[in-house]
């Protein structure tokens, strides 16, 4: 399977000597091991770079150490391109496209090394970072993984379009029924009061935490307001009231979780689909909304969101991970039966002759 054009293999034919060489080198597990280390120290020295101080210990050896990577990997790049090949061959170092990944971060830390530290080469260098993911060419079990998320995007475009029509459909539904529910508040008085500098006051009762206006009814002699001109709890028709800038109103989790527009909205469903934090968004909407309306929809959203999509996302990653782990054996069964094949005609070559 390595017989390949002679200038694929920059001028060796596979009868060479040194082209045997660096097939026996290429396919030596020890090969892959000293490489596998040589990533690791790599990642290890750009994991502990100082980027504040230049002149620390670690980047000091990283630089000295940089080299010596640099000849490794290179080195490894061209003993591979010998044995198997540059580009012609359909087992050729290049029609692999790991061997890509390869190739590039050699090519890349070639040219920046052959330019100045300050120059504009210099942003080359960061094509450093790429060097841990060489680590997935020596373990093939996670280039199968990798390999498996990435198919998988392409199968995901129908799950996030109905993932994105789900989450806009609800938050067209929230918007209707909780704009402005998380700004209602126990009173003291019926309606915001103009203050001499142009602004508008409307104190909270504050011994009372909870919102209103749904499961939760204010004491007597408190009003339920809302500093949100749509909501029914807001005030009456008619005043002229800037109502996002009424004073004292201490908004949940900053004003950023409610329902008040789409785009908040969705973020909030978003947030319910992740089961991060939506119980405590059902609770202050149960308070200040129907009780049972409120359990019926958040349901919902759970149930076919986080269960239902969720789950026929990963459906779609266990299918692809099923074709490329088929695809896989069924390669390396064909290359089993071809090396068969190849020692069976060689020994008949044998016999023939003998």
């Amino acid at each position: 399977s390595l017989s390949i054009p002679g200038l694929g293999s920059l001028g060796f034919g596979v009868r060479q000597e040194f082209r045997q060489f660096c097939i026996f080198v290429v396919e030596s597990i020890w090969f892959a091991r000293v490489i596998l280390t040589l990533i690791i120290a790599n990642s290890a020295l750009l994991a502990c770079n100082d980027y504040q101080n230049d002149d620390a210990p670690q980047n000091v050896l990283g630089r000295q150490m940089d080299w010596v990577f640099l000849v490794a990997f290179t080195l490894e790049c061209v003993l591979k391109v010998v044995a198997h090949g540059f580009v012609s061959h359909p087992k050729s170092y290049l029609r692999d496209r790991w061997n890509c990944l390869d190739f590039v971060v050699v090519i890349t830390g070639i040219v920046s090394a052959a330019g100045n530290d300050r120059g504009p080469l210099s942003s080359l260098r960061s094509f450093r970072v790429l060097r841990p993911l060489r680590s997935l060419t020596v373990f093939p079990s996670l280039k199968l993984l990798v390999s498996t998320v990435l198919v998988s995007l392409t199968k995901m475009v129908h799950v996030g379009a109905m993932t994105a029509f789900f989450i806009t459909i609800t938050g067209i539904v929230g918007v209707t029924f909780y704009g402005g529910r998380l700004t209602q508040r126990c009173r003291l008085s019926p309606q915001p009061t103009l203050l001499a500098n142009g602004s508008w006051w409307w104190e909270v009762d504050e011994s009372q935490h909870r919102l209103c206006g749904g499961a939760y009814q204010c004491n007597s002699g408190t009003f339920c307001g809302a500093s949100y001109a749509q909501n029914p709890f807001g005030p009456e028709s008619g005043f002229d009231v800037d109502l996002p800038v009424v004073q004292n109103d201490v908004r949940y989790n900053y004003g950023i979780t409610n329902f008040d527009n789409l785009p908040s909205a969705v973020l909030v469903i978003f947030q319910t689909i992740t089961l991060e934090g939506w119980v405590d968004v059902m609770y202050l909407l149960q308070d200040s909304e129907s009780y049972e309306f409120t359990f019926v929809f958040f349901f919902f959203v759970v149930v076919f969101g986080s269960f239902f999509l969720m789950n026929v996302a990963l459906a779609v990653v266990y299918e692809a991970f099923t074709e490329l782990q088929n695809a896989e054996s069924e390669r390396a069964a064909n290359e089993r039966e071809a090396a068969a094949g190849a020692e069976i005609a060689d020994g008949r070559d044998t016999s023939d002759k003998g």
